[in-house]
């Protein structure tokens, strides 16, 4: 009988693209002769805690025998907090649902439901790696903004300066006329406002693209 997948991809920021890791899990589940149920893709930070709707969707739908097994590119997708990781297998495992992670061509359980002690140490090893990766970005973070700060730069946005969110719900007519292809002195005679505010409107959505 095929087994019924459901697949799980996740990225931190909108800036990133989760294009590649549905392909990439679709043609693993296919050559494995999987049955893709449903695609949960969410945009969450894996430092996260709190709020983690994709997590919580697949826990009630394993509670509800919907799918047989999770698949997933790499560990971090799931968390980069080891206890968050921990958590959700531990309770996916109560479910007599296994993960398999693709990088690794790992399951966190056997074929018969059973884990291993080697299993666990490797997926344990990985989580924490993940993590280690995140509190050495975090560091690189804090230290280039002190280097930053010891040079004298200012950081954040400039008091009474507006934000991109503000300016484009501020001159959403503006934004609406350069997104139909309107020229910029065309989109300044519709909206009714100077060419200098079409410019600034279309440099923040250039930069929003």
């Amino acid at each position: 009988m095929m087994k019924k997948a459901i697949i799980l991809t996740r990225i931190s920021t909108q800036k990133q693209k989760t294009d590649r890791q549905p392909l990439e899990l679709e043609s693993y589940c296919l050559d494995r002769g999987y049955e893709i149920v449903r695609t949960i893709s969410s945009i969450v930070s894996g430092r996260k805690v709190d709020k983690r709707p994709d997590l919580d969707e697949i826990l009630q739908l394993a509670k509800q025998k919907a799918f047989d097994v999770l698949v997933v590119t790499e560990i971090s997708r799931i968390s980069r907090r080891p206890e968050v990781l921990q958590a959700f297998i531990s309770s996916l495992r109560k479910c007599g649902i296994p993960i398999l992670f693709k990088n690794l061509n790992l399951m966190s359980m056997d074929e018969v439901g059973k884990e291993s002690f080697a299993t666990n140490v490797i997926i344990s090893i990985f989580g924490e790696l993940a993590a280690e990766e995140t509190r050495q970005l975090s560091e690189r973070v804090v230290s280039g903004l002190q280097a930053a700060r010891a040079r004298g730069k200012i950081l954040g946005r400039i008091p009474g300066q507006e934000s991109t969110d503000d300016i484009l719900k501020k001159h959403a007519k503006v934004a609406r006329y350069l997104k139909s292809g309107q020229t910029l002195p065309e989109t300044a005679k519709l909206a009714n406002v100077s060419y200098n505010t079409v410019k600034k409107v279309k440099s923040v959505l250039q930069q929003s693209a």
